[in-house]
C-alpha cells in the first residue's frame, strides 16, 4: 500500500499492552504509528518506541502539533486524558479508540499477525525446523488465533489408515479416545468437509456413554481436515472451549479454516524437505547414513568432544571374505547380505550410536560419549552376533573384522580418529579375521 494512504495513528500509554501494539503495527500496511505518548518516559513501550525511531512524548498533544493525525488509541485509564480525547473527538476529525474499540483493533491485528505467521510457516522448508516443532507452532497459532482453550494435530498415517496424535493442548485423554473412536467412521467425511464441523452432532451427543456425558470439551469441539495437494488428506485439528454451551463464532471458524490451509501447506512442504533431505544423507541399498554424512557428522562430534570434555568412539567392520562370498552366490544375494548386516547392526547398537555405510562392503559407527573400553564391548557383541548368524537361502557363513579407536586416547583430529580406526581393522585381518 502506499505510504500516503496509511493512517496516522498515536498510541498513549506505553505499558506491556503497548509493546505488543506497537510491535503489531509497526509493519502494518494501513496503520502508521505517529508517536508514543507517556508520562512514564522509561516505561517499556517507550523504550521500544525509541529503539525503533518512533517519535515519543509525555503529553500526547505535543504530538499533535507535527502531522496530520487520523485517530488516537487510548490505552491508558487516565480520568482526565479521557476527558481531553472526548473533547478533541468532537471538535475534529480525529477518531478516538478506546476500550471496546481498542479490543476490536487488538483482535483485528492479532488475527493479522496470526496469517501472517501462517503465510511464512506454509511456503517454510527450514531445516532446523523439525515436524515436531512445527506442530508445536501451529497448535499454538490455532489456539490463540481462535481463543480456543484446547486443541490436538493428528496425522493420517498413510501405512496404518489411521490419524495418529502428535500433539495436544489442554485436553484429557476421554477426548482424545472420543475423536479416535469417531475417527473410524467419520474420516471420509471430515476428509470432504472445507470448513470447520461438530466433532459430534446433537443425535450422536445424545447416544454418547455417561463417561462423555457432561464434558464441555465434547459439545464445543470442532474440526478440520488438513488437505495437501491432489487433495491429500494430511491430519485433522479438532479445537475446543472449555466453556458449556459456547460456540465458536463465524469469523473464528473461518479464521481456523485459513489456518488449516496454510498448516496442510506447512506440514506437506517440511515433510518433503525432510523426506529428500533423507535421502540425500543415506544409503540407498541398505538405508543407512551414507559416507559424506558419516564425514559430516564425526566433524560435528568430535568438536562436541573437545568442547565438553567427552569420550568418543569409531568403530570400523568389514565384511570377511565378500568378494568371495559374492562369486559364490551372485551379486544379489550379496546385496540382501548388506541389508542383512546393516539391520544387524542397528538391532546391536544404542539408538544414539551413528551407524554408516563407509563403502562397499564396509561399515562404520560413531559412539558418543564412549571410551575405547564400552566401544570394544559393542564391537565384540557386533562380532559374536553376526558369527552366530546364516544368510541367504543357503544359509551361508560371515564373519567381520573390525577396528576401534577412541578420542581422545588414539586421536584428536577426525581424520586421525578415522586413520587408527583403519589400522585396526586391518591388524584384525592380518591376524585371522573375525576379531
Amino acid at each position: 500500500m502506499d505510504k500516503q494512504k496509511k493512517k496516522n495513528i498515536i498510541i498513549i500509554g506505553g505499558g506491556r499492552r503497548g509493546i505488543a501494539i506497537i510491535e503489531a503495527l509497526h509493519e502494518d500496511e494501513e496503520l502508521r504509528i505517529a508517536g508514543i505518548a507517556d508520562r512514564n518516559q522509561n516505561s517499556s513501550g517507550m523504550e521500544l518506541a525509541k529503539k525503533l525511531g518512533i517519535p515519543t512524548a509525555r503529553d500526547f498533544r505535543d504530538l499533535l502539533k507535527e502531522k496530520k493525525i487520523d485517530a488516537i488509541l487510548n490505552l491508558s485509564d487516565d480520568p482526565q486524558i479521557n476527558e481531553q480525547l472526548q473533547r478533541i473527538g468532537q471538535s475534529s476529525n480525529i477518531e478516538v479508540m478506546k476500550g471496546p474499540v481498542t479490543s476490536l483493533l487488538w483482535d483485528h491485528l492479532r488475527e493479522k499477525k496470526a496469517l501472517a505467521e501462517f503465510e511464512r510457516l506454509s511456503q517454510m522448508t527450514d531445516p532446523s525446523i523439525g515436524l515436531e516443532e512445527l506442530y508445536i507452532l501451529i497448535m499454538n497459532s490455532c489456539i490463540k488465533g481462535t481463543k480456543a482453550d484446547a486443541g490436538s494435530l493428528f496425522i493420517f498415517d498413510e501405512k496404518r489408515k489411521e490419524l495418529s496424535l502428535k500433539t495436544a493442548w489442554g485436553l484429557d485423554e476421554k477426548i482424545i479416545e472420543l475423536i479416535k473412536k469417531k475417527e473410524k467412521e467419520k474420516l471420509q467425511l471430515w476428509k470432504k468437509q472445507k470448513l470447520p464441523q461438530p466433532i459430534i452432532n446433537r443425535e450422536e451427543d445424545e447416544s454418547l456413554s455417561e463417561n462423555f456425558k457432561g464434558v464441555p470439551e465434547i459439545e464445543t469441539g470442532m474440526c478440520i481436515p488438513l488437505i495437501g495437494r491432489e487433495e491429500k488428506l494430511i491430519g485433522l485439528i479438532p479445537l475446543h472451549s472449555k466453556k458449556k454451551n459456547h460456540h465458536f463464532l463465524d469469523e473464528e471458524k473461518r479464521l481456523f479454516s485459513t489456518f488449516a490451509n496454510y498448516s496442510a501447506q506447512a506440514i506437506e512442504n517440511t515433510m518433503l524437505y525432510k523426506s529428500t533431505e533423507h535421502l540425500s544423507i543415506t544409503d540407498g541399498l541398505t538405508g543407512l547414513y551414507n559416507h559424506r554424512h558419516f564425514h559430516e557428522q564425526l566433524e560435528v562430534e568430535v568438536k562436541r568432544a573437545q568442547r565438553y570434555d567427552l569420550n568418543l568412539s569409531l568403530i570400523m567392520i568389514d565384511l570377511d571374505r565378500f568378494k568371495k562370498f559374492n562369486d559364490s552366490y551372485g551379486h544379489l544375494q550379496g546385496d540382501t547380505l548388506l541389508r542383512k548386516i546393516a539391520q544387524i547392526l542397528k538391532n546391536s547398537l544404542r539408538e544414539t550410536d551413528f551407524v554408516a555405510r563407509y563403502g562397499g562392503e564396509e561399515f562404520v559407527v560413531i559412539l558418543p560419549e564412549t571410551n575405547k573400553e564400552g566401544a570394544s564391548v559393542a564391537a565384540e557383541r557386533v562380532r559374536k552376533t553376526i558369527n552366530e548368524q546364516t544368510f541367504g537361502e543357503v544359509g551361508a557363513k560371515m564373519t567381520v573384522s573390525l577396528g576401534v579407536a577412541s578420542y581422545p586416547d588414539d586421536a584428536c583430529l577426525r581424520t586421525d580418529l578415522i586413520k587408527k580406526a583403519d589400522e585396526a581393522l586391518y591388524r584384525a585381518k592380518r591376524e585371522g579375521r573375525n576379531r
